[in-house]
């Protein structure tokens, strides 16, 4: 009889019991860990890894998963609701801030430590939560605010309890940080009390513009966590892995930005499946997503590069995401404008071009068979349905400039539709003065879009300027000359945004339902090829940008290759200073900025 076969499961090599015992020994989760556990004696500066943990990663997607909830129920139609989409987007982001220069410096994997981030992701979902409430612009419930107050609370409450364990670890071994800790911890604690008075003074329903102190002492967290690493240097994030979060986050907002634009293009497509105009769309968004994430990563920094030059690299972030998201629901909204355009003039071009000659009862039939295919009845456009049919069904079959009225009523009427069918909606504080077509509210989103989509792009694209500029600190004449183009491509597109400014210009059109069609036609004809996609890729800058800073970077190279040779194999890169430090002319020693 043959022995029985016994099954050995192995622990990551190890095959003894013995082996299994110690593996599982070492791999036990501490109750709380030293943030010295990971740093030796001779390092000047707190790091616990070199790139961002799984645990870290999970907390970005909270933070995504939070602006993408507020983003999908909060439309921005008029200056209010922009500021307040911008002070939401503020707090969310400097929490996230607060959360990841700690865990960049001090978390170590523990109990301890994954109670807190547990703590920390349910504040980003009280958050996601609150965010369908919030409006700062209007009277509203008291609660939205306290409960707002109460998470900012409870998120500065715990770091202040994190900087106060990571004190009492480090404080008689590294006695340097214990001062510049305390006083970080005593910030989050005073602030913490400041919520806690908020929270009883937000009491009225009443608009209440206290609210302004939150942004206050969120700016003075920020100054002091800054500061503390900028005068401590032990405290820096030199070794830290900071760029690769800044650079995962906005990885992952651009991730975002192109699920938001899949289910526009899905659902643009679905209406009429793909056009020459659908496509050239989607290709032009393909190509400024990419582009854009070219022009960053591209000169994204992997060592560090100066510790104040990494600081204000970190704060110009906030600009450059909340930007960033602007101008990717900017063109979620071209898309949806394009093709909403495209429908209201698959409408308009029903109606005879000879408005002197009796209309055909074929154009009636026509145009009812046009509304029925555009699906409007169950959605935002099925209270308009109904005037539309009682409108139609007041044509008759004389010249149109005979009925010049209801034909002036009928557009209006469709085009509100249409418009509304793709989420082109008004503020409902909106009022229609007299003398004023019911298209003008959503003429002004509209107009609202194109200026806070070209505004955003022109910051987005000037900070890419202002990253390389810090990023590179030996600069040469290639990287100067792409960095100019930046710059000169920012100014483009600000240009552009100040063209909407011009009410004249943009009011004479608007007067009257048939001078708006027109100039409406000639934006949807201008849409109409795949050359729309090169003409907006321009506008926006990015192939232009991109292409420039590649031909640099040959240049660079030829240059190099003339100057030092063609053989780079027994070329030695001298190090580069540690310490944030560089030989000055003296022979002594400066810190780099």
């Amino acid at each position: 009889m043959a022995p029985p076969h016994h099954h050995t499961v192995t622990v990551k090599g190890a095959t003894s019991p013995r082996e299994r015992y110690e593996q599982r020994k070492e791999d036990k989760l501490p109750w709380i860990a030293s943030p010295l556990k990971n740093v030796s004696e001779h390092d000047t500066a707190f790091s616990q890894r070199e790139e961002a943990s799984k645990i870290e990663l999970f907390y970005d997607l909270f933070f995504v998963a939070n602006l993408t909830t507020f983003t999908a129920v909060h439309e921005v139609n008029d200056r209010k609701s922009l500021s307040s989409y911008t002070g939401f987007f503020a707090i969310i982001w400097t929490t996230w801030l607060q959360v990841t220069l700690f865990d960049v410096r001090f978390a170590v994997d523990s109990v301890y430590e994954r109670i807190c981030k547990v703590l920390q992701l349910m504040t980003m979902i009280g958050f996601a939560s609150v965010g369908p409430q919030f409006d700062p612009n209007v009277s509203q419930n008291s609660k939205t605010f306290r409960t707002l107050t109460i998470l900012l609370l409870i998120s500065r409450a715990l770091l202040a309890i994190q900087y106060l364990t990571v004190t009492a670890f480090i404080g008689k071994k590294r006695r340097d940080t214990k001062k510049p800790l305390l006083f970080i911890s005593l910030t989050f604690i005073i602030t913490s009390a400041a919520y806690l008075g908020l929270f009883f003074a937000f009491n009225s329903d009443k608009e209440d513009k206290r609210y302004y102190l939150w942004y206050i002492f969120i700016a003075l967290e920020t100054i002091a966590v800054m500061g503390v690493s900028v005068r401590w240097r032990s405290l820096s994030f030199k070794k830290t892995h900071l760029p690769e979060r800044l650079g995962l986050l906005t990885l992952i907002i651009l991730g975002e930005g192109v699920i938001v634009l899949t289910k526009s293009v899905n659902y643009v497509v679905g209406e009429g499946g793909w056009t020459w105009s659908s496509f050239g769309q989607v290709f032009a968004v393909v190509l400024i997503i990419y582009f854009l994430w070219a022009l960053y990563f591209d000169r994204h920094p992997e060592t560090h590069f100066g510790t104040i030059r990494q600081q204000i690299w970190c704060i110009l972030h906030f600009p450059f995401h909340i930007s960033l998201v602007l101008m990717l629901e900017g063109l979620n909204n071209f898309i949806l404008y394009n093709k909403a355009i495209h429908k209201f003039f698959e409408f308009f071009n029903q109606l005879p071009q000879d408005t002197s000659a009796p209309t055909d009862s074929s154009v009636i039939q026509a145009l009812n068979t046009t509304i029925n295919s555009f699906n409007l009845a169950g959605g935002k456009s099925a209270d308009s349905l109904p005037i539309i049919y009682d409108t139609l069904g007041n044509l008759t079959t004389q010249p149109l400039d005979n009925q010049a009225t209801t034909i002036d009523d009928l557009l209006t009427t469709v085009f509100v539709a249409v418009f509304k069918k793709f989420n082109f909606e008004p503020p409902e504080s909106a009022e229609i003065l007299p003398g004023q077509s019911p298209m003008d509210p959503i003429v002004s989103v509209i107009r609202l879009i194109y200026k806070y989509f070209f505004s955003s792009a022109g910051v987005v694209v000037f900070l890419l300027a202002v990253f390389m500029w810090f990023v590179r600190r030996r600069k040469d004449i290639f990287d100067h000359i792409a960095i100019a183009i930046r710059v000169i491509a920012a100014i483009v597109l600000f240009v552009f945004t100040f063209f909407s400014f011009h009410k004249a210009l943009i009011n004479r059109y608007v007067k009257g339902p048939l001078i708006l069609p027109a100039v409406l036609l000639v934006l949807a004809l201008s849409q109409s090829t795949p050359f729309y996609a090169f003409v907006q890729d321009i506008l926006t800058g990015g192939d232009i940008v991109l292409f420039v800073d590649k031909i640099t970077d040959v240049f660079a190279l030829c240059w190099g290759r003339r100057k030092f040779g063609r053989s780079g194999n027994n070329y030695v890169q001298a190090p580069m200073p540690d310490h944030d430090q560089y030989p000055d002319k003296s022979g002594g020693v400066q810190y780099a900025a």
